[in-house]
C-alpha cells in the first residue's frame, strides 16, 4: 500500500536501485523508491490509472484508482 497521491503521480519504481514492472513481488528488506511526475495530460494520466487497475488485488485498491 502508498499513499494515495505518490500513487496517483507515479510514472515508475526502483526496487534495489532496479526497475521493477508494478507486479514485482517484494522480498524482506528490499529498499523501494517511486519516481513521480507532477505534470501529466489527462490522456497520460488515463492510461496509467488503467494500468494500475489490471495490477490492482483488491476490491479497495481498484476502488481508489477509479476514485
Amino acid at each position: 500500500m502508498i499513499h494515495t497521491d505518490i500513487g496517483n503521480k507515479m510514472v515508475a519504481a526502483k526496487v534495489n536501485s532496479n526497475l521493477v514492472s508494478p507486479a514485482h513481488v517484494l522480498a524482506n528488506a528490499e529498499a523501494v523508491e517511486c519516481i513521480t511526475y507532477n505534470v501529466l495530460s489527462s490522456k497520460s494520466a488515463f492510461q496509467r490509472h488503467k494500468q494500475w487497475l489490471q495490477h490492482a488485488k483488491t476490491r479497495r485498491a481498484r476502488h481508489k484508482i477509479m476514485k
